[in-house]
């Protein structure tokens, strides 16, 4: 309850203290009273955004605890949460890869917008593939850190045997897709920039439902492979993923988004 209570009382006061900058007018941007007016025309482009990303955070979210209780099911009553603990680490420690790649992302998706507005799709393209290949560097950073120091990292952050049994032989498992999910981030992030949210809220929903977690359940829990066999359907997905966002990307619609 006080975590609860403290994030809202953060996101309260960072509102209150965005109104009043904008209030007083900062940087050209100033909140004025007619244009508090709703205007049907803005509300169905911002819905036709908006929705299909609401949409796509609400599955994603669903799917990720759906995910994680795959996981608390893995083994038995005894080790399950030795299972569920390891897969934490891992997470904790991957964001290593997926926190730069998020950076790179927002900044290839606010790229992407500024060179569609000014009716230049080819700097558009330029922009997220730079971003891609820098994200490669970051990602094959990750993956030689879990590949060599994936026991060293859970004996750091675990001090129970099981726990690091289960994670570092999973963690170097997972180092090998690192790359995939650097892209992944990158690209979704710069079709979303583009304004075309129903692509990416169709990829990542067949991503999840329809690979990720009936390979999980099926590798992890009825083939008792436990914590790889559940990351091995989290890696296939995220390779599918990859290259449905790199077909997609290549084909160009996506710099077509009528907002």
């Amino acid at each position: 309850m006080g975590i609860v209570a403290g994030t809202l009382a953060a996101r309260l006061a960072g509102g209150a203290v965005m109104l009043g900058v904008l209030a007083r007018g900062i940087s050209g941007l100033k909140i004025l009273g007619n244009l508090l007016v709703p205007d049907a025309e803005d509300l169905r482009r911002i819905l036709r955004v908006g929705l299909p990303a609401a949409l796509e955070g609400f599955t994603l979210w669903t799917g990720q605890w759906l995910f994680l209780e795959i996981i608390s099911n893995l083994g038995t009553r005894d080790d399950g949460s030795a299972f569920k603990a390891a897969h934490m680490i891992g997470m904790d420690a991957e964001a290593l890869t997926y926190l730069p790649a998020m950076a790179w992302g927002y900044a290839a998706a606010s790229l992407v917008g500024q060179s569609l507005g000014a009716n230049n799709p080819q700097r558009a393209r330029a922009v997220t593939n730079a971003a891609g290949r820098h994200a490669i560097v970051i990602a094959l950073v990750g993956t030689l850190v879990y590949l060599f120091g994936a026991d060293l990292i859970y004996r750091v952050m675990s001090q129970e045997v099981p726990v690091r049994a289960i994670g570092a032989p999973a963690l170097r498992f997972l180092s090998w897709y690192q790359v995939p999910l650097a892209l992944v981030i990158v690209y979704l992030q710069a079709i979303r920039g583009a304004g075309d949210t129903r692509a990416v809220l169709l990829i990542n929903f067949v991503g999840f439902y329809c690979i990720r977690l009936p390979i999980a359940w099926l590798m992890g829990i009825h083939l008792e492979l436990g914590l790889i066999g559940a990351w091995s359907g989290m890696s296939i997905d995220v390779l599918c993923r990859a290259i449905a966002t790199g077909l997609y990307f290549a084909r160009g619609k996506w710099a077509q988004t009528k907002l």
